[in-house]
């Protein structure tokens, strides 16, 4: 269905490379998840132990420094020409609600029963504010199409939370 929906826009999920992307980017979450539960585990479970601030604390420090190099090495050399700095408040929000959905990430990964197939899908779910985003600000086409596309997502993750019970 997300490919019907998508070849109306003009994109191909057989030839798109960027559709790999997304599969190797839910592939990497998983995996990502898998390691910061390890690093939570206590030690006699076989995990390293680590308290989820510190695991969060290290996790933004590397994003700053990827990030950081990413300013420098993209942004800055031509941001005179193409997208001068303006100040704006959103870069605040931008800044502190990633971090409180990671800390809510890391807080719910440290609890012992929590199921990672369901954490890692919750955490996916973020995919409806990008739609709600794109609908009001970017003015998509297709909303129809896609609007049944996430609900099938959502109603996916419920039968994951049902099936979990």
């Amino acid at each position: 269905m997300l490919s019907n929906s998508s070849k109306k826009e003009g994109i191909d999920f057989k030839h798109d490379h960027w559709i790999y992307m997304v599969v190797g980017s839910a592939f990497l979450g998983a995996v990502s998840g898998l390691y910061d539960r390890y690093l939570m585990a206590p030690v006699n479970e076989g995990g390293a132990g680590l308290d989820k601030m510190i695991v969060q604390s290290w996790y933004t420090f590397y994003q700053c420094i990827m990030m950081g190099v990413v300013l420098i090495v993209l942004w800055w050399p031509t941001h005179k020409k193409t997208t001068p700095f303006h100040w704006n408040w959103f870069i605040v929000g931008v800044s502190l609600f990633p971090s409180a959905a990671d800390f809510v990430y890391f807080y719910s990964l440290s609890i012992p029963d929590a199921m990672i197939s369901i954490v890692s899908m919750v955490r996916r779910s973020s995919v409806v504010v990008s739609f709600l985003f794109g609908a009001a600000f970017f003015h998509e086409k297709n909303l129809k199409a896609k609007t049944l596309d996430l609900i099938l997502v959502l109603l996916g993750m419920i039968f994951l939370y049902i099936g979990s019970e």
